[in-house]
């Protein structure tokens, strides 16, 4: 029968791993710096934690390391007294059975001290062992943060380039844009001279509707006024009339 607590502990758990990571996931494409940043300051956390048990490590070797260090130094001194028992024994003959006697004791007390060394050295060297497993996992989490804040540099550098870059073409793109305004004469400077010409030729026209007025209405006073009206003084503008015309080309003879 299916066990309902653990599947939805289970469950949940999933449900809540996939919508913190989905959240995560939005956090750094929203603000990629800050959550690399964010980043960078955990694994400094982590590293300083860690660094805490390392210590812990260190200290658990010195002290198996100095115990394995006595135990050998007491089974050494212990052989040294064998030794010397034994070479005194032999060097008098008439003490030889209770130095020999003595001897022998130390023996017993040196086959102890040897075992005790050997254990006190194997767990020295087990102790050795962690520490320098911690010690290559700190190092390796020391390049993990110098490798996240060498990304972080080389991505606020690139980031930096590209703001410069955009900035470049945001500046070349609205030169074009008044470039092709100034051509087409849709900038202020354009739209100002294209008015000035239209003025301009707006004034022109007005001037020649007044000449050409002012030519119609001199006619129609020339007619109506009776000074005009003379035979005599009709004769003579006609003749000043005839005398503005061009005169005749020459023509061949034959055509």
């Amino acid at each position: 029968m299916l066990d309902k607590l653990a599947f939805w502990k289970n469950y949940g758990e999933g449900k809540l791993a996939d919508a913190g990571d989905a959240i995560l996931t939005g956090m750094v494409k929203l603000d990629p710096e800050g959550t690399s940043k964010a980043e960078i300051a955990a694994e400094r956390e982590k590293f300083e934690k860690f660094a805490l048990e390392v210590e812990d490590y260190r200290v658990t070797y010195n002290r198996e390391a100095a115990e394995a260090e006595a135990a050998r130094a007491a089974y050494n001194k212990k052989m040294d007294q064998i030794r010397a028992l034994e070479d005194a024994a032999g060097a008098n003959p008439d003490k030889s059975d209770k130095l020999s006697l003595a001897a022998d004791k130390l023996k017993a007390e040196a086959a102890e001290l040897l075992a005790s060394a050997r254990t006190e050295i194997e767990e020295a060297e087990m102790a050795k062992q962690d520490l320098d497993e911690v010690e290559a996992i700190q190092e390796e989490m020391a390049e993990t943060i110098k490798m996240l804040e060498s990304n972080l540099k080389k991505a606020q550098a690139e980031m930096e380039r590209a703001k410069r870059a955009e900035g470049r073409a945001n500046k070349r793109a609205q030169h074009q844009e008044r470039l092709a305004g100034i051509r087409s004469g849709n900038t202020n400077l354009g739209v100002a001279s294209r008015v000035m010409q239209e003025q301009a030729e707006k004034s022109r026209q007005a001037a020649n509707a007044a000449n050409r007025r002012a030519e119609l209405l001199g006619d129609a006073r020339e007619k109506k006024d009776p000074a005009f009206e003379d035979a005599d003084v009709a004769a003579v503008l006609a003749g000043v009339d005839e005398a503005a015309k061009p005169p005749a080309p020459d023509l061949p003879d034959k055509l």
